[in-house]
């Protein structure tokens, strides 16, 4: 099976990590970042969030093959 490109398998950037806290609320803050398998034409990370309404586990999936997007 081919390798994935390094955009699908690198961390999420910080814009998108301000991002997520924003949809969740003004006090998340994400904590902990898990790479998830079996995106092909996404990046797919699992968050851990903790904020106003406790502790929340949430997927981040990211468009970031730009020969996709085209």
């Amino acid at each position: 099976m081919p390798q994935l490109p390094i955009t699908l398998r690198r961390r999420p950037p910080p814009q998108a990590l301000r991002w997520a806290e924003r949809a969740l609320g003004r006090r998340a803050r994400v904590t902990t970042i898990r790479r998830l398998r079996g995106g092909s034409t996404s990046a797919v990370h699992l968050l851990r969030v903790e904020g106003a309404r406790g502790l929340e586990w949430v997927v981040l999936r990211r468009f970031a093959r730009a020969d996709w997007l085209a």
